[in-house]
């Protein structure tokens, strides 16, 4: 806006100027016209007598920068005293002698013509020379008001000049402190930009152990299934061992009777010898089974060791975030102390400043609040669900061990109730 201001005071000036010299070129020029008609009437009019006039004194020079009104008049005055003396003295004789008598006769006669018409011309002269004069009067009154008047402009000009020196040194020392402040905009700018990609990669390990876990419970839905139909294995087997039991009361009481009947005992007993071996290998194929829920279960383990070297690594990351927070809270806080001395120190300085500066640091102040509260937001709300994953994980582990410490004393007893009876 500054140099839009200096630019249109110069072509003010400048036409100003322009219009002045214009103005005196064609009062100047018009000057020059008269003064040609009036001296090609007179050339006219005495042209039969003097040919070789000359015209120079018509080439009045149009400079108007070293013009007075003075030497306007002495040129006027000169280029018609020139013309009325080449036109009465000059006259050049006829060559020829014996045409003399006649030539002075015609000369007499037109001489009292020229005579006659320098008189006319004369008046004429007079009568235009006091017009100009009048106009040069008025011309030389206009001329000194435009001078004033340009001077008036020409000091306006100057203190514009100063005016505009001092406002485009504030606009240099604002257009520094702007390019200082954007700067720390921009680096804090691109901190929060860092804060938010590691957001969304903590979110994106978040999402990859919840995808684990519910792999796991998948997982483990499918052990209880594999349990669920070991136990009715086991079920029946406990209904053969009852049986079993029963027929051994049965014998008990019957082995009076045995004695007379032993060869019906005989085949009863190579019977229960068939049932052994079924039940032995019954035994067999439950070791097996057994030995898979082992292997199972060491896997399960396994995984359970690398969800937790993996939940210790997300709590250092969190734990990193949370140094880098309070690290960039105190540089906040920093500069924040920092600007206020400043402003104490430049207020005098900085008054039509203050509101701009007040309006951006609100914004600042909002904008760092409301950064702070979505990264507090944001670490509860990934604290609440590392609680909720690692309630969920426990209570899975826990209901995992007694299913397998229970199911291990219950295979353990069996197995010894069957070598008992063995």
């Amino acid at each position: 806006m500054n140099k839009q201001n200096k630019l249109s005071l110069d072509n003010c000036v400048k036409k100003e100027g322009t219009k002045i010299e214009q103005l005196l070129q064609n009062i100047l020029c018009t000057l020059k016209n008269n003064e040609r008609d009036n001296n090609n009437k007179i050339y006219n009019n005495n042209n039969n007598n003097n040919n070789n006039n000359n015209e120079d004194d018509h080439n009045i020079p149009c400079d108007h920068n070293n013009i007075s009104d003075n030497v306007v008049l002495s040129n006027v005055h000169m280029g018609n005293n020139q013309d009325i003396n080449e036109n009465v003295y000059n006259i050049k004789p006829q060559e020829f002698k014996e045409e003399e008598e006649d030539i002075s006769m015609v000369n007499t006669k037109k001489c009292d013509d020229i005579q006659e018409n320098i008189k006319n011309d004369e008046t004429f002269i007079e009568d235009e020379m006091s017009n100009k004069f009048t106009t040069l009067q008025y011309i030389s009154r206009s001329i000194k008001v435009l001078k004033e008047e340009r001077d008036n402009i020409q000091n306006k000009y100057d203190i514009l000049k100063q005016q505009n020196g001092v406002i485009q040194n504030k606009y240099d020392i604002l257009k520094e402190q702007n390019g200082v402040i954007q700067n720390k905009f921009d680096i804090l700018k691109d901190e929060k930009d860092k804060i938010q990609k590691q957001n969304d990669i903590l979110t994106n390990k978040c999402n990859e152990l919840q995808n684990q876990c519910c792999n796991n419970l998948t997982g483990l839905q499918n052990v209880t299934k594999k349990y669920d139909d070991l136990q009715n294995k086991y079920n029946i087997l406990n209904k053969l061992k009852n049986s079993l039991e029963e027929k051994n009361e049965e014998l008990k009481k019957y082995h009076e009777h045995v004695i007379q009947e032993r060869d019906q005992l005989i085949k009863e007993k190579e019977s229960d010898k068939q049932e052994i071996e079924y039940l032995k290998n019954n035994v067999d194929v439950l070791k097996i089974d057994k030995s898979n829920y082992m292997i199972e279960k060491n896997d399960n383990i396994d995984k359970i060791k690398k969800l937790e070297e993996e939940k210790k690594k997300l709590e250092v990351d969190i734990n990193n975030t949370n140094d880098i927070l309070i690290y960039k809270e105190e540089n906040i806080l920093y500069e924040k102390n920092k600007r206020h001395e400043e402003r104490k120190e430049k207020e005098t300085l900085k008054n039509e400043l203050d509101i701009i500066k007040k309006e951006y640091n609100e914004l600042l102040n909002k904008y760092d609040e409301n950064i702070i509260n979505e990264e507090r937001k944001e670490k509860e709300k990934l604290k609440n669900e590392l609680d909720i994953i690692k309630k969920e994980y426990n209570e899975l582990l826990n209901k995992y061990d007694e299913n397998i410490t229970t199911e291990e004393r219950k295979e353990k007893a069996t197995l010894k109730t069957e070598l008992d009876i063995i």
